[in-house]
């Protein structure tokens, strides 16, 4: 178990996510992996968008690179806003 703490102010936002999202593979095997997925993350954020908004852009991201016809494994995602 990692415990980490940090400062949090208001706008911040804590994201949390499984392995699923980030394990997805185009058609020639490539991985989307944390690099697409903070990519993915940060430009929603920036956008000035709200949780579900977040989440929604980052799915988004997500279903354009996976190759697969049928989801393969779990994909969660959760974004608390602090206000």
């Amino acid at each position: 178990m990692i415990i980490d703490t940090n400062e949090v102010e208001n706008g911040d936002r804590i994201i949390m996510y499984s392995h699923g999202l980030i394990e997805v593979e185009d058609s020639d095997g490539n991985i989307y992996g944390s690099d697409r997925f903070e990519d993915a993350v940060l430009k929603a954020c920036r956008a000035g968008g709200k949780p579900r908004e977040i989440i929604a852009s980052v799915y988004a991201s997500v279903s354009s690179f996976d190759a697969a016809s049928e989801q393969v494994d779990d994909q969660t995602m959760v974004v608390v806003e602090i206000v």
